[in-house]
């Protein structure tokens, strides 16, 4: 990505444009830890903690200040992010998307 974002500084016809920046597919936050995990080598095992739960914690924990994870972050994860036109990126600077699971292999 960082070549991408350099070529971007030295085209003029990108002024002024954004460009969405993700992945071809839709990767859950459960599959890239789990996939954190495997590319480690180390086996951890891990616990699924269903939604509510964790608003509830995360509203408990902000009351006292000690909250890892804000409201607003949590509102974030639970909207997902979803690239619309990532495809525009690849097709004005001519990059191939790599799916996750094999750039993976550069963590």
């Amino acid at each position: 990505m960082s070549a991408t974002f350099a070529a971007a500084l030295e085209m003029d016809s990108t002024i002024g444009e954004t460009f969405d920046v993700g992945g071809p597919s839709v990767v859950e936050y459960e599959d890239i830890v789990r996939e954190i995990v495997d590319v480690s080598g180390k086996k951890r095992g891990s616990v699924h903690i269903p939604l509510p739960i964790i608003e509830v914690f995360v509203r408990g924990a902000t009351v006292f200040g000690s909250s890892p994870l804000s409201m607003d972050q949590l509102t974030m994860l639970k909207e997902g992010s979803v690239v619309p036109n990532g495809e525009r990126l690849y097709q004005v600077f001519g990059v191939e998307p790599i799916p996750f699971h094999i750039a993976r292999e550069d963590i």
